[in-house]
């Protein structure tokens, strides 16, 4: 154990540490190692830097722009007959499309697409509107599901 060595106030007092003291307490020295070529940049020129990432980039937003692009498709051709509904109906229709969009984003997030899932949610959707006919709804839901599957491949 290092000895420290004190003053008495009638000395003029203070601690006075000890050599070993004082070598204890010092910061270590950093260790130094070589510079890489690549790391030695020309005068005048900045370092590279990895690129940031912008905050829209994100698995979110992109999760969300793309369940607004099923949203968009989901619509399509709708228009009129939405606007025939009473105000509870196109509440109601317009928050089963939003869970319809949120499950397919889910779907199409997956490694392998299901493909008659996706027509599934989509018929499920659409079979709430009232006297809808029964080959539309199929051949609609199909259309739909192709062009969402398209969002997958990049189309």
């Amino acid at each position: 154990m290092p000895e420290l060595n004190i003053k008495t106030p009638e000395l003029g007092g203070g601690f006075i540490p000890s050599q070993e003291t004082k070598e204890a307490l010092e910061l270590p020295k950093p260790i130094e190692r070589p510079v890489t070529q690549a790391e030695k940049t020309p005068l005048g020129t900045a370092p590279a830097v990895t690129p940031i990432i912008p905050a829209s980039a994100s698995p979110i937003d992109a999760s969300l722009e793309l369940q607004h692009k099923i949203e968009g498709v989901l619509a399509e051709g709708l228009e009129q007959t939405y606007k025939e509904l009473t105000p509870a109906e196109q509440a109601k229709f317009r928050i089963l499309g939003e869970a319809t969009s949120k499950r397919i984003v889910v779907l199409l997030q997956q490694a392998k697409i299901k493909f008659n899932e996706i027509i599934k949610l989509i018929r499920q959707w659409l079979i709430t509107l009232p006297g809808i006919n029964k080959h539309f709804l199929e051949q609609e839901a199909k259309i739909k599901a192709d062009k969402i599957i398209k969002f997958r491949s990049g189309g």
